[in-house]
């Protein structure tokens, strides 16, 4: 697929070594210097009705995106970020942009699909506490990038019927490549092993209860470009106290 003008937004993985939590508020520049490594090139569709059902039947899945891994460089303290996409309608452009430290939940910032619920928020956590061995390291393979990332859109855009995590069970239920406001018939039959994997990701989601990394998880938001979904690698000692239960998305603001 040559010439698209491709979307993706970011799910980051700090990589700089001994960073401390960000504070809410303040501000990081960013460069964009790599694009789909690993990923793939997919076909999805979004309309931005809110009342289009999450089991409506999809629509023709015609928008060029990249499915996959970014890698940013982290001008504020010159090591680099990891991302994965979080909001598809907008691009991102050539340069360096400043965005600002945000709550999980106050991204994406632009109306649809607007800010996350609580649950889309601890769905995409539990999410994330569960592969994150698959996606952060240096062996992420384009099935598994790609797989990731359409979960994500599928849960930050999809019109869901629920928004407390007391009924995650029925949200995840919700959740379909196949249907909705978010989806991609054209994956299913052209890239079938990106399709399963993501749906082995959907229903992986809260199996045992929902994993607790909540103090590890951060958005970034910028006016102009797509905002960002970023986590913070816990040591070994914090990942230990994962499946322990959510205690709550939303932190005390530092």
């Amino acid at each position: 697929m040559k010439n698209l003008k491709y979307v993706a937004a970011g799910t980051l993985f700090l990589a700089s070594s001994a960073i401390a939590g960000p504070t809410i508020g303040t501000t990081i520049n960013l460069t964009l210097n790599a694009l789909g490594n690993p990923g793939a090139d997919v076909y999805v569709n979004y309309t931005s009705d809110t009342a289009t059902a999450w089991n409506a039947t999809a629509g023709t899945a015609n928008k060029a995106a990249l499915a996959g891994r970014l890698r940013f460089n982290n001008n504020s303290d010159g090591g680099f970020l990891y991302a994965y996409c979080v909001e598809i309608n907008e691009g991102f452009n050539a340069g360096s942009y400043d965005y600002t430290w945000a709550e999980p939940t106050s991204v994406p910032e632009h109306q649809p699909p607007g800010e996350m619920s609580d649950v889309k928020a601890a769905m995409v956590l539990d999410l994330w506490s569960r592969r994150v061995g698959n996606i952060s390291g240096d062996n992420v393979t384009a099935t598994t990038a790609a797989a990731f990332q359409m979960v994500v859109w599928e849960i930050t855009h999809e019109n869901l019927t629920v928004t407390d995590i007391s009924d995650v069970a029925t949200a995840k239920g919700e959740l379909s490549i196949d249907t909705g406001a978010f989806s991609s018939d054209w994956l299913q039959a052209n890239e079938n092993a990106i399709y399963v994997e993501a749906n082995a990701m959907i229903a992986s989601i809260g199996v045992g209860g929902l994993r607790d990394f909540s103090s590890n998880i951060f958005g970034l938001t910028n006016p102009t470009q797509q905002d960002l979904l970023t986590f913070v690698v816990p040591s070994p000692a914090i990942a230990g106290l994962a499946g322990l239960g959510l205690v709550g998305m939303r932190r005390r603001r530092r």
